[in-house]
C-alpha cells in the first residue's frame, strides 16, 4: 500500500515540477512558488487516483478479505472508474451516448493494457 501511494505521490511531484517549469519559462519569470503550487494542485487528481486502490488493499490488510480479492477488487474498481470517467468527459464534449459509451470503453480499455504491461514486465 505505501508503494502504491508514494509512487503515486512521486510521478505527481515530478509532473508538477515540470509543469512549474514549463511555465516559468513560458512566464519568462525565475521558478517561483506559485508555479510550483499550481504544478502541484493540477497533478494532485493524479494521488486522489488511487485512493480505490488503497482502500481495497487496506480492508485486505486488515483481514477482511484475501490479498488477491483486494487486488481484483482494486483492479475492478480503477477500470470502472476509467470507463465513468471516460464516458463523462465525452458526454461533457458534447458526445451522444454511442460516443460517451465508446469513449468509457477505450479508456477503461487502456487502463487494462497498462495493468497488462505491467504485470509482463513484472
Amino acid at each position: 500500500m505505501a508503494a502504491l501511494a508514494v509512487t503515486a505521490m512521486v510521478f505527481a511531484l515530478a509532473h508538477a515540477w515540470s509543469g512549474a517549469l514549463a511555465r516559468s519559462g513560458e512566464d519568462r519569470q525565475a521558478l517561483a512558488v506559485g508555479h510550483v503550487l499550481d504544478g502541484v494542485r493540477h497533478e494532485w487528481p493524479m494521488v486522489e487516483a488511487v485512493t480505490p486502490a488503497l482502500v481495497a488493499l487496506g480492508l485486505a490488510a486488515l483481514g477482511v478479505y484475501s490479498e488477491s480479492t483486494g487486488l481484483w477488487i482494486a483492479i475492478i474498481a480503477n477500470t470502472v472508474l476509467l470507463f465513468v470517467w471516460g464516458a463523462i468527459l465525452r458526454h461533457r464534449a458534447g458526445g451522444n451516448a454511442m460516443q460517451s459509451i465508446a469513449a468509457g470503453l477505450t479508456t477503461a480499455t487502456l487502463g487494462l493494457a497498462l495493468v497488462a504491461l505491467k504485470a509482463l514486465v513484472h
